[in-house]
């Protein structure tokens, strides 16, 4: 470690001489820097024996304290070795991803400008550049990937730099090559510092994958307008007050000197940090206390609540809206993160070796399932058990075939999914069903107005039943399962 001090001297115009704590003063700057990142293990000049014959030059120096003094080389730091790995890991790790991300765009690309919808389903699984280039996070990835490729440049520039200009200890004379690694490793922090923001902001794209998490995402989406018209508001707000702390205490006062202090010393008084108010009041002081009230009333007390009530109100309707969403799919409520780890669909799921996967599966059900709720008009889980029961071919014909070509799937691997529950309904009954529906429709179809009501009331009331009995039966099975028994 080198440590250098660095003295700027400030001088007005006329030539006198500025003190520290004033504008455009002196200024006295102590920094560090770390000139071996990377102690490793000594690898050449290193002897097998500890001879008078491999080491005559260490003995002739040291005599008899030679054994003790001529190492056979330097262990280095473990800890260093480790950091050098993690860091060539990680510009591996990055390089692969970039990688993937530019086959996607070059997918999308191919595919066209629209998204193109499959020709068998009819379904937009093709992603097009449109889709691509109109979300947000494609943006907010490049932006993040950029800035992974500016801290490698960094890096490597800055071992560089310490291998072509090493440092040989004692010396007598001031080693500029500080200053240049300093400003190195000082701009490094920086964009590892916004780098660092961008992946936590990075992490809300992944957290849609549960229901609880995406609450956040949603509530942020919701109060997205409002939020916008109150930022307005509130920079309006400051501004204003740091103009008025600029011209009437910024001639006496450093930290309103300038329009910029001002305003963040404003912004500091409003998160609660103590201001110097004997040395406003010094100045004037019915105009310091006036300030003071007034911004407190309006910035720190109305403001801020009125920023709170946005987003408890957006977080409420998120959280109903994530809820109706998924009381569609036949939740109570909303499932937690430690119900779904600790359930017995991680299990299914890790033994289900070869099967089709979840993401591709659910997707072709809910196709499905739309489909058979547009025939019927009505809801599945208002259908009776023969219509609402879906077939592997259904699902199979469902599954884009980009997607079967790209997975590899087939009727066997949809029949190794565990999140599918697979009924004991054949063919035979199915076909039979309808041909009985079919029948009904048809002597219906000849009826009385009065009749025909008749007649579907009396079917509405025949699918409830069959309703009942399957949710019956579907009780009665858990139950088995939970006590071992009825």
């Amino acid at each position: 470690m080198f440590t250098f001090v660095n003295i700027k001297f400030g001088f007005s115009l006329t030539g006198a001489y500025r003190d520290f704590d004033t504008k455009g003063g002196t200024k006295v700057q102590i920094k560090s820097i770390n000139m071996e990142p990377y102690r490793l293990r000594q690898r050449t000049n290193c002897t097998l024996g500890w001879t008078v014959e491999n080491n005559g030059s260490c003995y002739e120096k040291n005599g008899v304290h030679a054994p003790r003094l001529c190492r056979k080389c330097s262990r280095g730091k473990v800890i260093d070795e480790i950091q050098l790995a993690c860091e060539v890991i990680m510009m591996i790790w990055i390089f692969y991803e970039i990688a993937r991300f530019m086959i996607r765009i070059v997918s999308c690309s191919l595919v066209g400008w629209a998204d193109k919808e499959d020709e068998e389903t009819e379904d937009s699984m093709q992603q097009g550049l449109r889709s691509l280039v109109t979300d947000m996070w494609f943006y907010v990835d490049i932006l993040n990937y950029i800035l992974f490729l500016v801290w490698i440049a960094i890096r490597t520039s800055f071992v560089i730099l310490l291998l072509s200009n090493s440092i040989k200890v004692p010396t007598n004379q001031y080693e500029i090559v500080l200053e240049y690694a300093y400003k190195i490793t000082n701009t490094q922090l920086m964009f590892n510092f916004a780098n660092v923001v961008l992946c936590l902001l990075r992490m809300f794209k992944f957290y849609r994958f549960q229901p609880r998490l995406a609450i956040v995402n949603q509530t942020l989406s919701v109060a997205g307008p409002d939020l916008f018209h109150f930022f307005l508001m509130f920079m309006t707000f400051l501004y204003g007050f740091g103009v008025i702390t600029h011209i009437l205490f910024g001639p006496q006062l450093h930290m309103f000197s300038t329009l910029p202090d001002a305003i963040s010393s404003a912004f500091f008084l409003m998160l609660g940090a103590g201001m110097n108010m004997a040395a406003m009041a010094n100045i004037d002081g019915e105009m310091a206390v006036l300030w003071n009230l007034t911004f407190m009333f309006l910035v720190s007390i109305i403001l801020l609540n009125v920023l709170l009530a946005i987003l408890v109100d957006s977080y409420m309707t998120a959280k109903e809206q994530e809820l109706e969403r998924w009381q569609e799919k036949g939740y109570k409520e909303l499932p937690s993160m430690l119900d779904q780890i600790f359930s017995w669909q991680i299990i299914r799921y890790m033994t289900s070796f070869g099967a089709v996967p979840d993401l591709i599966l659910l997707s072709a059900l809910e196709r499905v399932k739309e489909k058979l709720e547009a025939e019927h008009g009505c809801t599945l889980m208002e259908l009776s058990e023969p219509r609402s029961l879906i077939t592997i071919a259904d699902i199979f014909q469902a599954i884009p075939k980009l997607v079967r070509k790209e997975n590899k799937i087939t009727m066997e691997s949809i029949c190794r999914a565990g999140a599918i529950q697979w009924s004991n309904h054949g063919t035979e009954e199915e076909e039979e069903e309808k041909v009985k529906i079919a029948g009904l429709r048809e002597s219906v179809a000849t009826l009385h107005p009065v009749e025909q009501a008749l007649c579907q009331r009396l079917q509405e009331l025949t699918d409830e039943n069959i309703l009942l009995q399957r949710q019956h039966r579907l009780a009665l099975a858990q139950a088995v399962a939970e006590h071992g028994g009825l």
